[in-house]
């Protein structure tokens, strides 16, 4: 009889040292061991988030582990506000050599070359896709308490900015959407 199973041989594995009668194959503790993931929404203190060193064994760890992805999204919130400020400048500055060129058709042309502000936008953008990605990951726990991080300290950054920058606002083309739908 084969135990081939996928493409991998069982017969090699040590069967003597699997301890199915261990505390460890609990299904709570199944769950947090690296052993598997929670596939649904579950209220638990006991998580993982991100790395090995960043885990909750109690309440006061979620709450303060909800505290810092909310602090998260607000750092997240003000990267990509930043970056649409420097786009906003950029686009203004072209703006105004353009018409600067057209005033004096002697000016020369110049292909788009890598600047600092280029370079600044590039760090970043890599930096907004590294917290994406994470806040991502950390919705993937299905910890309805992380989960609600997630969600509650983006929409509510994002409110935070839309109100402190309303400048901004206007060149993202939200404010034309939000008075279309409003009223």
């Amino acid at each position: 009889m084969s135990h081939d199973h996928a493409g991998h041989e069982m017969s090699n594995m040590d069967h003597g040292a699997m301890d199915h009668g261990s505390a460890a194959m609990d299904s709570g503790a199944h769950d947090h061991m690296g052993m598997g993931m929670a596939m649904y929404y579950h209220f638990s203190s006991m998580e993982t988030i991100l790395f090995k060193f960043w885990n909750t064994k109690s309440p006061i760890g979620i709450v303060i582990s909800f505290i810092i992805v909310v602090l998260f999204c607000f750092l997240h919130e003000a990267i990509k506000w930043t970056r649409l400020s420097w786009r906003k400048k950029v686009a203004d500055a072209t703006a105004a050599a353009n018409a600067d060129q057209h005033n004096d058709e002697s000016a020369p042309t110049h292909g788009r070359a890598i600047s600092c502000p280029m370079v600044g936008d590039f760090v970043l953008h890599a930096a907004q896709l590294f917290l994406s990605y994470s806040l991502m990951m950390i919705f993937m726990t299905f910890n309805v308490w992380l989960c609600a991080a997630v969600v509650l300290g983006e929409a509510s950054a994002h409110l935070f900015f839309r109100v402190m920058l309303p400048g901004l606002d206007r060149a993202a083309g939200w404010h034309s959407v939000a008075s279309a739908s409003c009223g």
